[in-house]
């Protein structure tokens, strides 16, 4: 299979085949950088992890190269910085007994570029050949530019694909990164537990040296994000999850590509905007009008 980069690599554990891998994949994650995976899809990743019937594959659709440099990685040049993240990629997969790991290689100026179409080929050449019964990808509402263009390619590509064939994804998720998405009101959010016994994610997460290094401490961000989802999840239940991971559901975008995104996220954001003044309305009586103090 032929990609828009030239530099493309794809690794797989055990050695086998591209083909080989796709064939026995049935979650599939999609991120921007190394160590992006490790975070949106760790619902997916654990699953497959303790599952037998399920394998994960992950791509990750920029080279790195760019990230900020601290520590032992302080004067580190771009191709450095470069081949470190990708070794620290896959000895994530190693770890996670991923079924696969394709590195695309772009750069986030490109994944930006609205006029280079290379990357949602890939993508949806990628979908096609896969057919993943559940995507993680960025969700949409995510602070961070590459995330949300990821993102946004993601979707397009998977209509294209599902067009292009008879296969239709069951779950597409845009999961957690650089925005949470404990806001969303509780029909446009779904919950993903991740009973992590033996602290995979944490694990995952660790041997991303060269982002350790800047004092940022991802492992325990991530998972303590995850157990305070399930911590105030509902208020009147008690704790029947240690973790959950929440995420939007776009699979309503890839089954219907008429629907624009930007009229999905309005939606979306409409909604907590209509449960939040529903409730400040429904109590503005028991508070003074402060409005008409002096």
């Amino acid at each position: 299979m032929k990609f828009g980069k030239v530099d493309t690599e794809f690794y797989a554990p055990d050695g086998v085949s591209f083909e080989e891998a796709a064939e026995r994949t049935t979650i599939l994650g999609v991120g921007a950088h190394p160590d992006d995976l490790e975070i949106i899809a760790i619902p997916g990743i654990v699953n497959a992890y303790h599952d037998g019937g399920h394998r994960f594959f992950g791509v990750v659709t920029t080279s790195g190269g760019g990230t900020m440099r601290s520590g032992d990685y302080a004067g580190r040049t771009y191709r450095e910085m470069r081949a470190a993240r990708s070794r620290e990629q896959k000895e994530a997969a190693d770890i996670g007994k991923y079924a696969g790991l394709l590195f695309l290689q772009y750069e986030s100026n490109e994944i930006k570029d609205p006029m280079l179409t290379d990357p949602d080929a890939d993508l949806q050449a990628i979908f096609e050949a896969v057919q993943p019964d559940t995507v993680y990808i960025h969700h949409p509402f995510d602070r961070h530019d590459t995330h949300v263009a990821v993102s946004l390619r993601c979707i397009s590509a998977l209509r294209k694909a599902s067009a292009a064939t008879s296969w239709k994804p069951k779950h597409v998720y845009g999961a957690e990164g650089w925005r949470s998405l404990d806001w969303l009101v509780h029909y446009d959010r779904a919950i993903l537990p991740v009973r992590d016994t033996e602290h995979l994610s944490d694990k995952l997460i660790q041997v991303y040296k060269s982002q350790m290094m800047a004092e940022k401490e991802f492992d325990l961000a991530a998972r303590s994000r995850r157990v305070i989802n399930a911590t105030y999840e509902e208020a009147r239940m008690i704790g029947a999850e240690h973790e959950i991971s929440f995420a939007v559901d776009l699979t309503p975008l890839v089954l219907n590509p008429k629907m624009k995104v930007e009229d999905f996220v309005a939606q979306t954001a409409d909604h907590f905007r209509a449960d939040v003044l529903s409730r400040v309305s429904r109590f503005s009586s028991v508070s003074p009008d402060w409005s008409s103090q002096e």
